[in-house]
């Protein structure tokens, strides 16, 4: 069993634990629960290996839960659950609080889980406002993917404030762009280094691998005038989120915003943070189950994604032919990443299954003009009247 616990949920004086450990300190016997692998799809199965795990883990026999395992739904990442453990005696004081358990939905999804938990611990250094998280678990036996227990985080998501009160959209702009701002000011000298160059580098590279080896070849002239308008180095690059929107932001009930699902934080220049953020929420799906949703998402969007834009410019500076490249960039990252899903599956990074029924053709078609009105270059994930659908897996 490979268990990792954050620094700020450890018992003082006990030394960080990596590899075969368990939590505050206590060394993994090799003891395994005997415990069939849950499928993450069924409550009660998640339920019952959860509780056998912790009470292995913890070394706890009897425990109980205050709070059921309750899905969390809306998230193409990971299975999501939260739950609460009775306040027994002897229990460690961060286990006693609302949590939730993040699970992938196969081994795939332990490179991103062991960066995500990286990334969560090095910003909870820094003082960031984020969920603390309590442990990964790289074992892929209990749930067919590796998972993370944090603490929850009971606010609404600023979207949801946002449809709630839409006479304060402006304000609720203007507090993310503060929270994206902090975060681009941080020192970035200890965050966590991905392999393969320097971010800019590693996404082209990547986006080429892909247009070529899935062949979408009506991507192929957004690609190359990519690489051909290719902006300089940033002289000050710094931590990113790249996934910033208002779904990803959680108020903490104490006045402030918490930043949730780190899984593609980087370093690299702000401005493509800031792009990304800003096509997500031009481009965002109007998949809301209420029409009083789906109507203020429509009309909001365009005076949120303004204010948003002033108000981060008005705390650090935006060059706007430099913003325009990212925003290009943001479009086609997100249609390579569709298109590789429609040839593999979202499961070949971890991702849950059921991500493929988010991409229906009106969308794509949004992001795709998303991309010609920043580049000036027309690009089509697939020819007109293709049906997009997911080729059948190989298991």
């Amino acid at each position: 069993m490979a268990l990792r616990q954050t620094k700020s949920e450890r018992a003082p004086g006990v030394a960080r634990t990596t590899g075969h450990a368990g939590p505050e300190g206590i060394p993994d016997d090799g003891h395994k629960t005997n415990t069939i692998r849950a499928c993450l799809d069924r409550p009660a199965e998640v339920a019952a290996v959860l509780l056998d795990y912790l009470s292995s883990r913890l070394n706890r026999s009897g425990l109980e839960y205050a709070q059921q395992p309750v899905e969390v739904c809306g998230g193409w990442e990971t299975y999501t659950y939260s739950f609460q453990l009775k306040n027994d005696a002897g229990l460690p004081e961060s286990y006693t609080r609302p949590l939730i358990l993040r699970a992938y939905s196969c081994c795939e999804g332990l490179p991103r889980a062991r960066y995500e938990f990286a990334v969560q611990d090095c910003l909870a250094e820094l003082n960031y406002p984020l969920p603390a998280s309590l442990l990964l678990e790289e074992d892929c036996s209990y749930f067919g993917g590796p998972f993370l227990v944090s603490r929850r985080i009971e606010g609404p998501t600023l979207l949801r404030s946002a449809l709630d009160k839409p006479w304060m959209v402006c304000a609720f702009a203007a507090r993310m762009a503060a929270v994206q701002a902090r975060l681009h000011r941080l020192p970035a000298r200890n965050f966590p280094a991905r392999p393969g160059g320097d971010f800019l580098s590693r996404t082209l590279d990547r986006m080429t691998r892909v247009v070529g080896h899935v062949r979408l070849n009506g991507l192929r002239p957004g690609l190359e005038w990519l690489c051909a308008h290719r902006p300089p180095a940033p002289r000050h690059p710094c931590i990113v989120h790249l996934d910033l929107h208002p779904l990803n932001l959680l108020h903490d009930g104490a006045g402030g915003l918490v930043v949730i699902d780190w899984t593609e934080a980087d370093i690299a220049d702000p401005h493509a943070d800031v792009a990304q953020t800003a096509m997500t929420l031009e481009c965002m799906a109007e998949d809301h189950p209420s029409r009083y949703d789906r109507f203020w998402v429509g009309v909001g969007r365009w005076l949120f994604a303004l204010w948003y834009q002033y108000a981060y410019r008005s705390r650090l500076p935006l060059d706007s032919e430099r913003l325009g490249y990212y925003r290009a960039l943001a479009a086609f990252r997100r249609l390579c990443h569709y298109g590789h899903w429609l040839h593999s599956g979202p499961t070949m990074d971890g991702r849950k299954p059921c991500a493929i029924h988010h991409l229906q053709p009106d969308h794509i078609h949004v992001v795709e003009r998303y991309f010609q009105k920043w580049s000036g270059v027309p690009v089509a994930l697939a020819p007109r009247g293709l049906a997009l659908v997911p080729e059948p897996l190989v298991v």
